[in-house]
């Protein structure tokens, strides 16, 4: 099933206009990656898992990457995908990596020594763990970019819908009667109490969205905060342990080659 999934992704990612199917496809994907993930966890093999997570958040986040640039580029040609949907998308990319984490505890917990190990040894499990942190600190990174990039199209929507004719008219009470057949007839004159109601509500109505939306900001800044600092954690946690890793297959080759240059009866 992880293969057919993979083939699901590679189907989606050269397809040139993406569709209610496709978007329906993909969702299909994450469920079944949903699925496939659980059903290894139960079966105890974690490493498995962590590995076939990988595996498909790489290529979801690289299928989610060229369609940003292809909405950039030419927003109609893409067909009904938004930066919307790649929010969604990339949240739903974070909740996989989340959920794998039990089987990355798991795996660590299996692998490695309570007493731990001796010198710069890296296990292959606290490698493929690394690996899984970075891939949740892309994702994470991911997210708030599509949403930064959804509010910037929301607000350019918004002031383009602002600046056409008619735009913003007519207020909870409309000052303007409705005209009928081929007669006008002359608005009439609004009553001044009533006027004035319509005036104080609708500057409380904008004075209470400004201060929603003021409050909705100041919270998403300190998630994106709290993401940022746990996403350095991990990027320094898997940056130490990937240097081990490669400092340790440097360090091989030299080995052999003084083996070689021993003679044979000290070797």
């Amino acid at each position: 099933r992880s293969e057919q999934v993979s083939a699901v992704v590679r189907r989606l990612r050269v397809a040139l206009v993406a569709t209610q199917d496709w978007v329906s496809d993909l969702q299909m994907s994450f469920s079944t990656q949903a699925h496939l993930g659980d059903g290894l966890h139960s079966a105890a093999l974690f490493r498995r898992r962590v590995a076939a997570d990988i595996d498909y958040v790489k290529n979801v986040a690289a299928l989610l990457e060229q369609k940003r640039l292809d909405i950039t580029r030419d927003p109609v040609s893409v067909g009904v995908l938004t930066f919307d949907h790649l929010e969604q998308f990339a949240d739903q990319l974070c909740t996989v990596v989340f959920s794998c984490k039990v089987s990355r505890d798991a795996l660590l917990a299996h692998a490695v020594p309570s007493e731990g190990v001796h010198g710069d040894i890296v296990l292959p499990a606290e490698d493929l763990a690394a690996q899984l942190d970075t891939w949740e600190t892309r994702c994470m990174s991911m997210r708030r970019s599509f949403l930064n990039l959804a509010r910037e199209a929301q607000r350019s929507s918004a002031n383009l819908a602002g600046g056409q004719p008619g735009a913003g008219a007519g207020t909870l009470f409309s000052t303007v009667p409705p005209v009928g057949g081929t007669r006008s007839i002359d608005p009439v004159k609004p009553v001044g109490d009533r006027e004035a109601l319509a005036q104080n509500l609708d500057s409380w109505l904008e004075s209470a969205g400004n201060d929603i939306k003021h409050a909705e900001e100041r919270k998403q800044v300190a998630r994106n905060m709290a993401e940022v600092e746990t996403s350095v954690a991990l990027l320094a946690n898997a940056a130490t342990m990937l240097q081990c890793v490669s400092a340790g297959e440097r360090s091989e080759p030299k080995e052999e080659d003084a083996l070689r240059g021993m003679p044979s009866s000290s070797v």
